[in-house]
């Protein structure tokens, strides 16, 4: 899995005076130092939207881009989720953060999970998939194709609100982004599963086209 750069700069919406007139959501960063010490609460802003990528002369793919920014603790954070159409995964997300300099932020060690639920918490899943580190600051989470996985996760995506993403420190601290859809990425992510929704169509289409002109061509030996 490779990684597809976000930028090694802040998000130009995250800096103060952007002027940006887009809607932004808020965010719930909780943190705890090493050692079990009490759970605190920080807050944060941040912002969906839908892009379209160049695919290598392909057609335009979406891709779903959350951008987020936590003052307080000076780290912004930007995750890109795209439908992949490998063997062993279903989407990809990638996950970068960001020092307010705009350098890689090393001090995050992993990503372990990605876990959605209800905006009242009383329904939660976690993804079924594969977290990886890939360089300082970058994370790829890989969703799984296994055939009972890949239907949760998709009904996750659609159905529920909001992500919690956990994170752990190289000094042995923790924390959670916790980020709702809101109106934004409601509407971003309507789009983006409409496109991939469209995309699988075609690669199936496509993939029984093949195997049918396979089949004529053995026929006629």
């Amino acid at each position: 899995m490779r990684p597809c750069s976000i930028g090694s700069r802040p998000v130009a919406w995250l800096l103060p005076g952007s002027g940006s007139p887009e809607p932004t959501e808020p965010v719930a960063y909780y943190e705890q130092g090493a050692g079990g010490a009490p759970w605190r609460e920080l807050a944060g802003s941040a912002r969906w939207h839908l892009r379209l990528e160049d695919t290598s002369g392909g057609p335009l793919r979406a891709a779903l881009i959350l951008d987020l920014r936590v003052p307080e603790r000076g780290l912004s954070m930007s995750m890109a989720i795209r439908r992949d159409a490998s063997e062993d995964i279903t989407h990809l997300f990638e996950l970068i953060f960001l020092s307010p300099q705009g350098r890689p932020f090393d001090a995050v060690s992993a990503v372990p999970s990605v876990v959605m639920k209800r905006e009242d918490g009383g329904s939660r899943q976690t993804l079924a998939g594969l977290s990886i580190k890939v360089a300082p600051g970058i994370f790829l989470f890989g969703l799984s194709a296994d055939k009972e996985d890949a239907r949760r996760n998709a009904q996750a995506l659609r159905a529920l609100s909001r992500f919690d993403i956990p994170i752990s420190f190289a000094d042995g601290s923790s924390a959670i982004i916790s980020v709702g859809k809101g109106a934004s990425g409601e509407r971003a992510f309507a789009e983006a599963l409409a496109d991939w929704a469209a995309d699988q169509r075609g690669g199936e289409l496509l993939s029984q086209g093949a195997l049918w002109m396979l089949s004529g061509s053995l026929d006629r030996r």
